[in-house]
């Protein structure tokens, strides 16, 4: 090695373990700068001296985290939780298009299995007290990327205006042979546990009722329950598929009263509570996918509202009356 005398010791020094001018210096400033550091800045240590690990903060008390398994027993026996609660959030592992009970893939289709996997992952998320309006990340598996648009036309109509994140993957195969699969993140209502709710935590939103009554012009009903059926039922479909309707059921009356007080038809709707019955949820891009001829839907809704000579809304409540007597009916 090629060495440059720096003269007295350093010379000596720096030829006797082999090291150059330059390194010689650079060892001396770090010298320096080790001895003039002031007090509070942090050292290494010296090379024999023993470093005391430092604790990791650890919370006091860490979330709680729950593992539910599915309550089909013949999904028990599959190596993985149908849901996991932590941190605030409910983990959905994936869904494949299956039949209700039954490990078979339901015919017909991309179409046919999207809704049939949306639908077991609504069942799910309502099984741990959320819906779609609580998913805040999904993840998407589709063997056959050319059918993502079809895929998107069912799974638009799960959530409202406000889509969750996505992740969107090729997979080359599906648990069996199944075409899609998606995984759902949710945020637990009121940002906590299922389990610590029951408990005795925050309540849990109470269902709300609503009594909608619709009056149309003498001899028109029926033109009106058919105008309703193809332009808003799928609407109130969609709704609860979100998981913002519970239930609904629709009614027309035996006999008619008299012209005050008659009504032709009655919509009964459960939302799932008080707010999100009276939300202006804005379902124009829920309409958009739904309805894809705009002009003719607009026209047919024109129509239902021109027949229709009054509309009132009745929020209902149950009322405790007590236990009935023995035999009553």
């Amino acid at each position: 090695m090629a060495q440059a005398a720096i003269g007295g010791d350093g010379t000596r020094c720096a030829r006797r373990w082999g090291v150059t001018q330059g390194a010689a210096l650079a060892v001396a400033a770090l010298l320096f700068l080790r001895c003039a550091a002031p007090p509070d800045c942090q050292e290494f240590p010296p090379p024999n001296e023993r470093v005391e690990p430092v604790a990791p903060r650890v919370s006091a008390e860490p979330a709680a985290t729950s593992f539910h398994p599915s309550p089909d027993p013949a999904r028990r026996a599959l190596p993985f939780s149908e849901s996991v609660e932590a941190g605030g959030f409910l983990w959905v592992s994936g869904a494949i298009g299956t039949a209700p009970g039954t490990f078979d893939l339901v015919p017909g289709g991309i179409e046919a299995e999207t809704r049939a996997t949306m639908e077991n992952l609504r069942l799910a998320l309502e099984r741990r007290g959320c819906t779609f309006a609580d998913v805040v990340k999904a993840s998407v598996f589709l063997v056959d990327m050319a059918e993502w648009p079809k895929f998107n036309e069912v799974y638009s109509t799960y959530f409202a205006d406000l889509f969750p994140a996505r992740s969107a993957l090729g997979a080359a195969a599906l648990a069996r042979g199944a075409r899609v699969e998606v995984e759902v993140i949710a945020k637990l209502p009121q940002g906590g546990s299922t389990a610590a709710t029951s408990a005795g935590g925050t309540p849990p939103v109470e269902p709300f009722l609503i009594e909608y009554y619709y009056k149309a012009k003498w001899g028109y009903a029926s033109e009106f329950i058919e105008l309703f059926k193809r332009n808003y039922l799928p609407q109130i479909e969609a709704m609860q598929r979100q998981g913002r309707i519970l239930a609904w059921v629709a009614h027309v009356p035996r006999h008619h009263a008299s012209e005050e007080s008659r009504w032709d038809f009655r919509l009964q709707i459960t939302w799932r509570d008080a707010l999100t019955a009276h939300d202006d949820h804005h379902p124009e891009a829920l309409i958009a996918t739904l309805f894809p001829d705009r002009e003719r839907h607009k026209a047919e809704e024109k129509r239902r509202f021109e027949i229709l000579i009054a509309h009132w809304d009745v929020l209902v409540e149950e009322e405790e009356l007590g236990t009935a007597p023995t035999g009553a009916r």
